[in-house]
């Protein structure tokens, strides 16, 4: 059979035209195909990362809910653990932050196409590792529709760590303070919002933040050798303050605190509020300030293994009736006390072998004990250390009679010297 050749050279065109057609109408389709659909994706307290169908309820235990497309598990692209919300390169429709006091780490290139944002929504702290990059579109919900990443900022609703905001104040890239993905350490000696911890970090407890938790210093990582320095209470801190003899921190290790800062309590904005201060079994030192001023507390009890009591250490604590020092204390700071005019009573641990001056300059003391049998020296004792007290103060010695015998006598006399504080009005046996 003859084929006419025009005829073939349209069929074979209109093949390949067709052909091209479908090829390109396929390239231009949704892949929806290929990939998870509307992906809802919550996180929850309990640390679990689920896909969740349809517009499931809001539950009380939700952390974080979003929406985005992929063909990848939800866990590739978000991982919860404790306050610690870490996202990797997720590209999301929608993203909204259901609790307080959340880190939101970002890990490579992330885009939020929409912030949902209600009267409720919590601050979200954006902590930024090195070479990330987020891009935020407008947000939605309230005042905050259509505004922007540094609006949002400026109503309290963001704060940012470790990056800078763009010009257009849409995107945020990670800077110099940026932490290290694999890690969680900054460059610089900032928080440590990760689980590998150095000596120099600023940590909070273990799934805490600084909001319900206090802040330490780390001082020691080695194994048997943990340590660190409480440096600051918890932003909700009032009433009794318990410095706990350890603290288990973010690598999941104990971690020993064996000392106070200097200024610890006398920088915390709201310590007026704190009544009293117990302070644990391993710390050895309390720093310099560090609970001046406190204008409220009525007793700090120190624990039984400090040796050292800062200079200024409870200066100014008018209404503090209640500061003995236990046995183990060898040295008691410059203006410790002073001023605490509601402390009449006093205890003088056994080891107490210095004194500095006006230690208790202008305190209410009235009864002092003194078990130390250290102090038998004026030298030992600083200038009005115990100047201006109640001039009718009795004190007297408490030394075992072995102790007594060497003692008792050269320490009567220190307390008789009017370089202290002396005068003939006090009780001295």
């Amino acid at each position: 059979m003859r084929v006419n050749k025009k005829s073939s050279n349209r069929f074979l065109s209109f093949m390949l035209a067709f052909a091209l057609a479908l090829t390109m109408c396929i390239g231009f389709m949704p892949q929806k195909v290929l990939a998870v659909t509307n992906c809802r994706v919550c996180a929850y307290t309990d640390g679990t990362v689920k896909e969740v169908e349809g517009a499931a309820p809001t539950t009380s235990d939700m952390v974080m809910d979003c929406w985005f497309e992929s063909d990848g598990n939800p866990s590739d692209f978000i991982s919860y653990s404790g306050s610690n919300l870490t996202i990797n390169n997720l590209v999301t429709s929608y993203f909204k932050i259901l609790k307080e006091n959340q880190t939101l780490i970002v890990n490579g290139n992330c885009t939020f196409e929409s912030y949902m944002v209600e009267a409720t929504t919590p601050k979200l702290i954006i902590q930024m590792t090195k070479g990330a990059k987020l891009n935020v579109g407008d947000f939605n919900g309230g005042e905050m529709t259509g505004k922007s990443v540094s609006d949002a900022i400026t109503a309290g609703l963001i704060e940012i760590k470790g990056g800078k905001l763009s010009a257009d104040g849409m995107t945020i890239e990670s800077d110099d303070d940026a932490i290290d993905p694999t890690s969680g350490a900054s460059s610089n000696t900032g928080e440590n919002t990760g689980t590998d911890i150095k000596v120099g970090d600023t940590v909070t407890g273990k799934d805490a933040t600084s909001k319900d938790s206090a802040t330490y210093k780390v001082t020691g990582t080695d194994e048997g050798k943990r340590s660190v320095t409480y440096e600051k209470p918890a932003e909700n801190a009032s009433g009794t303050e318990e410095i706990k003899a350890s603290v288990i921190l973010k690598d999941g290790n104990e971690y020993k605190v064996t000392a106070i800062g200097d200024g610890a309590f006398k920088n915390f904005e709201k310590k007026d509020d704190i009544a009293k201060i117990i302070i644990g079994d391993n710390v050895e030192q309390i720093g310099k300030s560090a609970c001046e001023d406190l204008k409220n507390v009525k007793e700090i009890k120190i624990g039984k293994n400090v040796k050292k009591i800062g200079a200024k250490a409870f200066k100014g604590c008018v209404a503090l009736t209640k500061c003995d020092v236990p046995d183990n204390v060898e040295e008691i700071g410059e203006s410790a006390n002073e001023g605490c005019k509601k402390l009449t009573k006093l205890t003088i641990g056994k080891k107490v072998k210095k004194i500095g001056k006006k230690a208790y300059y202008q305190s209410g003391l009235k009864n002092i004990k003194v078990k130390s049998s250290k102090l038998t020296k004026a030298s030992k004792i600083g200038k009005n250390a115990f100047g201006k007290i109640n001039k009718k103060a009795k004190v007297k010695m408490k030394m075992t009679k072995s102790e007594a015998k060497k003692a008792k006598a050269p320490t009567i006399k220190v307390f008789k010297n009017k370089k202290i504080g002396y005068v003939k009005t006090w009780s001295v046996s």
